[in-house]
């Protein structure tokens, strides 16, 4: 699913307004994304230059959709889904 230019604005406003961390795109070294299931929580691990990950907890599927649509767009090389 790939967001409109619209959607995504809105959605990273959204987002600012919540956020707990902030991390430079020139930071990160790798992003991991684990889709939900039924049986357990999916995650995304944020990986930075200096090796300390950051740990996010995914539980809808369709927090794990959005969140691939935003990665890819941010950093698609970076990005590896579990």
């Amino acid at each position: 699913m790939r967001l409109s230019k619209d959607q995504s604005v809105k959605m990273i406003q959204e987002l600012d307004e919540r956020k707990d961390f902030e991390v430079a795109k020139s930071d990160v070294s790798n992003l991991e994304l684990k889709k939900p299931s039924f049986w357990s929580r999916g995650h995304i691990v944020i990986t930075r230059q200096t090796g300390d990950a950051i740990k996010i907890i995914i539980a809808s599927k369709k927090d794990f959709k959005d969140l691939v649509a935003l990665m890819s767009q941010f950093s698609p090389t970076q990005m590896t889904i579990r």
